[in-house]
């Protein structure tokens, strides 16, 4: 007999204790598999009952709660807190409950480094614990909740670590029914690590979004949605991004703490295969829903960052530079080290790029986006990339399947990354428009301007004060670096 078969049983039968034992040890799990069953429970139960039975005041206004904002009623979550500050030793699950609640209410006021530090609580509580009774059921969604917290303010690895405790947690004795949704966040936080292969895997036999709009399974699956839509885009895989973008932006993501994923989603569907304009109206549309002092810490960093490569791509290289240094000094996260890198080598600037990327190698290493790039740094710095630096980025892109991270590439450092991973191909998208811009010598870079200048060899000689042959020698060089052929070519390649 199933638990909700028994709960239904005792129901019928009027066996209170029967009722009170199911609810502390499968609470939870019952509230996903039959809510409605549940919710008959407590509507049966006597008045007096709950005066006996104080911890199920809290878990009948979770119950009640439908919808997709977490809120439950103050006079429930009063009551419990009030109930167990007057227990000589409350236990672990319900001094758990009180600081869920108090999480639940400075998530939804977007105070989320003062979540933060519950969530921190929340670890003590649960590492400190003497017993453990009911934490089979509880735990699984509260680290959830914590792993929820610690991501919003940007701390993807402890976010991990968490969600990774939850699956441990939920499957430490029958398999809880909460599993499923605990694997749809760990797949969001490989796919916001670029690690689309695990994130597939943790993904495997999951199914879409149940139809109701009701309780809390829909609003856990809201995380399925997004982490979908994130790892087709992040796997270049164009038309299923389309259908999944489009499956992401329901009212339920838009009202849930992680409706910037599906924006930033979306911005990025737009920024490689869509119309860039669509991606910055996306995003300037958020910031007015969503104001910059109440944005999760992440959901600024990845917006910012996607802002910046939309005006990139559109060539409004001043714009993207003013989304970047708003951002001010923060704790460097990788789309945007990428996007400031990308700016340089757009303005041309490659040394600058250069001297970022080693930077950034040298504190934590690259990642796909930013393996490609450190290619496409060779590339327009001398023309041709090293075999190391090619098989580095086609290596990082194949074992993560990071492939949207070769739209990072110009077209023929494409096909030779795609040529490395044994004939791969990504679909067509808007291109940056990098441009070659060979390494010069100052004397190099004089006769350069002067080509702009004056129409003959001997009128550049005369401006530099040097011989006509020395300037035949440094426009042969320039010809060879930017490999052409005649003058006209050069300030041709030069204006394009």
């Amino acid at each position: 007999m199933t638990a909700a078969d028994e709960l239904r049983a005792a129901v019928r039968g009027q066996q209170w204790a029967a009722v009170d034992r199911l609810f502390d040890q499968h609470f939870f799990a019952l509230l996903l598999t039959s809510p409605e069953l549940v919710r008959d429970a407590f509507a049966a139960l006597p008045n007096e009952w709950y005066r006996q039975h104080p911890r199920h005041v809290m878990t009948r206004g979770i119950a009640a709660v439908t919808g997709p904002l977490p809120l439950v009623a103050a006079e429930a979550e009063e009551a419990f807190a009030a109930w167990v500050a007057s227990q000589p030793e409350p236990a672990a699950r319900d001094l758990l409950g009180v600081l869920a609640a108090r999480l639940r209410a400075l998530m939804s006021a977007r105070r989320f480094f003062e979540a933060d530090t519950i969530a921190d609580r929340m670890r003590e509580t649960i590492r400190g614990a003497r017993e453990h009774a009911g934490f089979t059921d509880v735990l699984p969604p509260a680290l959830l909740r914590i792993g929820t917290a610690k991501l919003l303010v940007g701390d993807v690895l402890t976010a991990f670590q968490m969600f990774a405790d939850a699956h441990r947690w939920a499957n430490a004795g029958p398999i809880h029914p909460i599993d499923p949704m605990v694997r749809d966040h760990l797949a969001l936080t490989a796919a916001l690590n670029e690690d689309y292969i695990a994130a597939v895997q943790w993904l495997e036999g999951r199914g879409e979004r149940t139809t109701r709009e009701d309780g809390v399974r829909y609003r856990y699956e809201t995380v399925g949605l997004v982490a979908r839509a994130l790892i087709a885009v992040g796997q270049a895989d164009s038309a299923q991004a389309s259908a999944a973008v489009d499956n992401a932006d329901d009212e339920g993501t838009r009202l849930s703490e992680l409706w910037w994923v599906a924006v930033h989603a979306r911005a990025r569907y737009e920024l490689f295969w869509g119309d860039p304009h669509r991606g910055v109206s996306l995003i300037r549309r958020s910031r007015q829903l969503h104001a910059a002092g109440a944005m999760p810490v992440l959901a600024a960093k990845l917006l910012r960052a996607d802002m910046a490569d939309l005006l990139m791509m559109l060539g409004e290289l001043p714009a993207a530079a003013r989304e970047l240094d708003a951002l001010g000094v923060t704790q460097p996260h990788p789309a945007v080290q990428a996007s400031k890198i990308r700016l340089e080598l757009l303005r041309g600037r490659v040394d600058e790029a250069a001297q970022q990327l080693a930077d950034v190698a040298s504190a934590e290493g690259l990642g796909p986006a930013l393996s490609v790039l450190g290619a496409q740094v060779e590339r327009l710095a001398g023309g041709e990339v090293s075999q190391r630096a090619a098989r580095r980025a086609a290596f990082f892109v194949r074992d993560s399947g990071a492939r949207s991270a070769l739209l990072e590439a110009d077209h023929e450092l494409r096909a030779q990354l795609l040529a490395l991973m044994g004939g791969e191909v990504v679909p067509a998208g808007n291109d940056y428009g990098y441009r070659f811009r060979p390494r010069l010598t100052r004397r190099e870079s004089e006769v350069l301007r002067a080509l702009g200048q004056f129409e003959t060899v001997r009128d550049i000689a005369a401006a530099l004060h040097v011989s006509p042959n020395t300037v035949k020698t440094h426009l042969q060089a320039l010809y060879r670096k930017f490999g052409v052929h005649t003058r006209d070519e050069v300030l041709r390649h030069l204006t394009e």
